[in-house]
């Protein structure tokens, strides 16, 4: 068990599924063997007591238990490993621009070298260049979305996946209740167990507020590189009948550095920000420029006309 749930912790961090998603599937798997031992009981004709089921019960329990810390310590000791190499990543970006500057900057101080090369404006501007990309690089890596979630980064959730779960948890839990998915609801690196929560607290707030038999829908709004804002509202404008009581959502979205708007027809928006770079498909000006600025960086010229390639440059 501890063998299988480490491998199951490393593969699941590999293909991008987060820590509460390996839990919830580890769960199904303690559902199937429960399934097939009452199957199995079903279908035993010898005398059985009260004492075997609660020793199978207890010896499924302690597997699971330990499948579950294993699982957890794979996926965790793997995401370790990949901050250690991200931080590395960091590490040498950042000193391919600070090299050039250091460089450069020492050049225009040599009064050894001739007046006109210490002034020459291309060296100003390799300085002032490599400068920008470094504040790109520090606001795309080390800004306050990188900074809320280091855990998330390089990891993809499912909302739709997270969206389906509240559905099912809320349909057994409240009678009548009807959740409708939108058929757009993306993949994105978030923190799915937070989401997860603030999901069901908004769905139930909304629930209260309409008649028992209405639907309540959750689909997309708005996705950028940036952030991802979830729309939950009652299938039909006019079913809201009341104040919705959104205190604790409103709570839960901070913790996750979002936050939450009501607007008409009792729609309710979640804002929640994701790590930057790493949504296919959306479209942000701001970050593609940065990225271009990083590129610039390491494609510098020198003294000579040759790429430095942002690397300090020979006098």
């Amino acid at each position: 068990a501890m063998q299988d749930g480490w491998d199951a912790g490393a593969v699941a961090l590999r293909r991008g599924a987060s820590l509460n998603q390996l839990l919830k599937e580890l769960d199904g798997g303690v559902m199937l063997v429960l399934r097939a031992v009452d199957t199995a009981t079903l279908q035993y004709n010898g005398p059985t007591t009260a004492a075997d089921g609660l020793a199978v019960a207890r010896r499924i329990s302690d597997a699971a238990s330990l499948l579950r810390l294993a699982a957890a310590s794979g996926y965790t000791r793997g995401m370790v490993d990949e901050l250690r190499n991200r931080y590395r990543t960091i590490r040498h970006d950042l000193r391919n621009p600070l090299g050039t500057i250091a460089t450069a900057v020492a050049l225009m101080d040599d009064e050894s070298v001739p007046e006109e090369t210490r002034q020459d404006p291309k060296v100003r501007a390799m300085v002032a260049r490599n400068a920008r990309s470094m504040e790109a690089m520090i606001a795309t890596t080390l800004g306050d979305p990188a900074a809320q979630l280091p855990a998330l980064a390089l990891q993809a959730t499912s909302i739709r996946e997270l969206a389906c779960a509240v559905r099912g948890d809320l349909t057994a839990a409240i009678d009548g209740i009807d959740v409708v998915l939108g058929d757009d609801l993306p993949t994105c690196p978030i923190d799915s167990a937070g989401l997860e929560l603030l999901l069901k607290a908004v769905v139930i707030a909304v629930a209260r507020t309409v008649p028992s038999d209405a639907g309540i829908v959750i689909d997309l709004a708005e996705l950028t590189s940036r952030a991802v804002t979830i729309a939950i509202h009652p299938r039909t404008a006019g079913d809201a009948t009341g104040e919705m009581d959104l205190g604790f959502a409103r709570e839960l979205a901070s913790r996750l550095g979002g936050r939450i708007s009501v607007h008409a027809g009792a729609q309710v928006h979640i804002a929640i920000p994701v790590v930057p770079l790493l949504i296919p498909g959306a479209d942000d000006a701001a970050m593609a420029a940065a990225r271009g600025s990083a590129g610039d960086a390491r494609n510098d010229v020198g003294r000579d006309g040759k790429r430095t390639n942002g690397q300090p440059f020979g006098l």
